[in-house]
């Protein structure tokens, strides 16, 4: 895997868009300035993360983070990463895990007053709510759980930061800033739409097959005991 500074993408875009600028020129001078680039290069990287999620998204991003339960509290703030969830687990210790699912918004009243068990947790539900996470029956203990989410997708802000690439789907950061630019001067975009075009069917055809040797199959329902199997 290849990475990409800001810098390097930035230059790309303007070569591809053919709106080199001579070294020197001042920032105001430039017809897209570096600062306006910089913008267009991260809602690129950000459609490009979308593309890719909405292909196989729970395999090529995924972070985790730990959440402590308050006796008493239902609702904590998600990540400030968060974008979306991949599951919950309640932990009961290093070795052993509830998978939760999550509730429905009209069932958010089905289990007041019924506290779930004291000391395993079970019997807890998850709901995502605005920026927070909620549990229903309310935490009795002080459990903990993991969640698995895909993160905000990467946003470069210094020239050395970089976006890690896939195979060389970067490209289609590049084309994307690049229509940006040109749609800015006025200029023809049909030979880079067609390249970009090119780069989603390509992006499209690949992504579900990182692993190619066991591709993916329907979730099995039938063994569903909630604790992490062993093999």
């Amino acid at each position: 895997m290849a990475s990409y500074t800001l810098a390097q993408l930035r230059e790309a875009a303007r070569e591809r868009a053919d709106q080199q600028y001579v070294a020197g020129v001042p920032e105001a001078d430039k017809f897209v300035t570096d600062s306006e680039l910089n913008g267009y290069v991260n809602r690129s990287i950000s459609e490009l993360y979308d593309l890719i999620i909405s292909c196989y998204g729970n395999d090529y991003y995924v972070g985790s983070e730990n959440i402590s339960l308050i006796s008493n509290q239902s609702a904590y703030a998600l990540p400030v990463t968060f974008y979306q969830m991949l599951g919950v687990d309640l932990v009961i210790n290093d070795n052993n895990f509830i998978t939760l699912k999550p509730f429905m918004f009209q069932e958010r009243n089905q289990t007041k007053g019924y506290p779930a068990l004291s000391n395993s947790g079970g019997g807890y539900s998850y709901h995502l709510r605005g920026s927070e996470i909620v549990f229903q029956p309310t935490p009795m203990a002080t459990n903990s759980v993991k969640l698995w989410f895909i993160p905000l997708a990467v946003v470069l802000v210094a020239d050395s930061d970089t976006l890690q690439g896939f195979n060389g789907w970067e490209e289609y950061v590049i084309i994307d800033a690049a229509i940006k630019m040109a749609i800015k001067q006025e200029n023809n975009v049909e030979e880079l739409y067609r390249s970009k075009n090119d780069m989603v069917l390509r992006i499209k055809q690949m992504a579900d097959n990182r692993d190619s040797g066991m591709p993916q199959r329907v979730q099995d329902v039938e063994y569903d005991v909630g604790f992490k199997k062993f093999f």
